[in-house]
């Protein structure tokens, strides 16, 4: 399988670079819910609209939230540890870098872990 989250990295306020994050982002989460779906048990992963975005707070608190949501979903299936990905001030440029590091590495552990890449 192709990883399709491809660069998984963004500078901070880039509209375009954000969108195309956003959009790899997105289906390399499909690409973990159907990996899910075909273990020898099947588990069902929450299927949220993460390609989806808006600069307004109340929709960015949302979006963290339910992001958090499927990586819960998915490091309990996996036994990946990861931080909570909703506590995080995306406007800030340092916590921005941070959090999109440690995104960029819980996602290598959930492609290894599931054989996606």
């Amino acid at each position: 399988m192709t990883v399709k989250f491809q660069p998984d990295v963004c500078l901070n306020r880039d509209p375009a670079g954000w969108g195309m994050w956003l959009l790899g982002h997105a289906l390399e989460h499909e690409d973990f819910r159907i990996a899910c779906l075909d273990l020898s048990t099947p588990i069902v992963i929450p299927d949220f609209d993460i390609r989806s975005w808006s600069d307004e707070p109340k929709f960015v608190t949302g979006w963290l939230q339910n992001h958090q949501a499927l990586h819960q979903a998915l490091d309990q299936v996996t036994g990946v540890e990861e931080i909570d990905y909703s506590l995080v001030d995306l406007a800030k440029d340092d916590q921005f870098y941070l959090w999109l590091d440690d995104h960029k590495s819980g996602h290598q552990s959930l492609r290894s872990v599931l054989g996606i890449g």
